[in-house]
């Protein structure tokens, strides 16, 4: 059975000629540039509108709310006034006294702290000297003992640091000579507490 195909018109309609159909519109696009006109009145009449706005807020004298002002009642604080200490002293604002000459050359705690360093000092040379030549076991003897010199010696100044800083401050050169002594101590006990392990 063949199939036949059919057409869908009726017969009594005719084909249209080609000069009725409508031609493709030649020049620019009417409503875009009407739509585009309009967005521009708008935003114009808006931005007029916004700066009138503005003038008139401008020309309004400002109203202060003086019903209640939180801490009107409290005096206005003031910055403190220190005096000048002079060379030796004023760490952080605060006023110290003046230290006498050659405080660590009579303290005790200080003398002997520094004696025990001397010795912890020839310790840790000892044990780095046995490193270099192999000899593990004198290099751990020395370094363990070189180790527990500098912690019972930071301990022992411990206190001495904290009290010189309290009463001289932390500028006066002698207490920043401790400062400096018991720093490096503390970082040669790091040292030591990394290749001894304990």
């Amino acid at each position: 059975m063949a199939r036949t195909t059919r057409s869908t018109r009726r017969p009594d309609e005719e084909e249209e000629p080609r000069s009725r159909r409508a031609q493709p519109q030649r020049g620019l696009p009417v409503g875009p540039i009407a739509i585009l006109v309009l967005l521009l009145g708008g935003a114009l009449f808006f931005a007029r509108q916004i700066a009138q706005s503005k003038k008139d807020k401008a020309d309004e004298p400002e109203v202060i709310d003086t019903r209640r002002v939180p801490f009107a009642d409290l005096p206005r604080e003031t910055a403190p006034t220190h005096k000048s200490s002079g060379s030796a002293g004023a760490s952080s604002g605060a006023n110290y006294d003046t230290p006498p000459a050659g405080l660590l050359a009579t303290n005790q705690v200080w003398l002997d702290a520094l004696k025990e360093a001397s010795q912890a000092e020839s310790y840790y040379a000892a044990a780095m000297k046995a490193k270099q030549t192999s000899d593990y076991s004198g290099f751990r003897e020395n370094g363990i003992a070189a180790k527990d010199l500098f912690s019972k010696i930071l301990e022992d100044t411990r206190v001495l640091e904290e009290e010189l800083v309290a009463e001289y401050g932390d500028r006066d050169a002698q207490v920043r000579d401790v400062i400096r002594k018991r720093t490096a101590w503390t970082d040669t006990l790091a040292g030591l507490s990394k290749i001894t392990g304990r």
